[in-house]
């Protein structure tokens, strides 16, 4: 489950190819984006506005994804659905 709480997160962040299935994935990952240390720093920077922008980076937007998630899923059960 934390895997999929990581790639979630990584995916909104636009980083899914950051997400690793197994520890020798997550190594070959990791070694490989050390190496890439302007890379590294350019993500150091972006960063903060990556995570502004999306709904979990700010609260108001995430409140209401939520919300809206709640309601889709209470409509879905009142239709019969699962």
């Amino acid at each position: 489950m934390l895997r999929d709480a990581a790639g979630a997160i990584l995916t909104a962040l636009g980083l899914p190819d950051w997400g690793a299935d197994s520890e020798e994935a997550y190594v070959e990952i990791a070694a490989s984006r050390a190496a890439e240390i302007g890379e590294l720093d350019k993500l150091r920077r972006e960063l903060p506005g990556r995570i502004d922008a999306t709904a979990a980076g700010n609260p108001v937007a995430y409140a209401q994804a939520v919300d809206e998630a709640y309601r889709a899923m209470w409509t879905r059960y009142c239709n019969g659905g699962v």
